[in-house]
């Protein structure tokens, strides 16, 4: 290869390695802040009651999830035969 392309090349590297450093300082500092965030909502009167309340909004989520591909799966068994 030419000595050009090399150096070109090289550049090239040098300006990668500078994008991926800022990259993971920018993910590090989002890591930081959502941290501190999550910390301050610890702390708001209720927080407690609203995480138990997610929790069972998630699990009749899961479990319509659950019903609804008990009944695919038999509507597919129907169509084999």
């Amino acid at each position: 290869m030419k000595e050009n392309i090399l150096i070109e090349m090289r550049n090239k590297i040098d300006a990668l390695t500078r994008v991926m450093q800022q990259v993971i300082y920018d993910v590090n500092e989002t890591k930081d802040l959502s941290r501190g965030t999550l910390e301050v909502l610890k702390k708001i009167p209720g927080y407690k009651k609203a995480v138990d309340e997610l929790k069972t909004e998630i699990e009749k989520v899961q479990e319509i999830k659950k019903t609804a591909e008990v009944k695919q799966e038999k509507k597919l068994d129907l169509n084999v035969e």
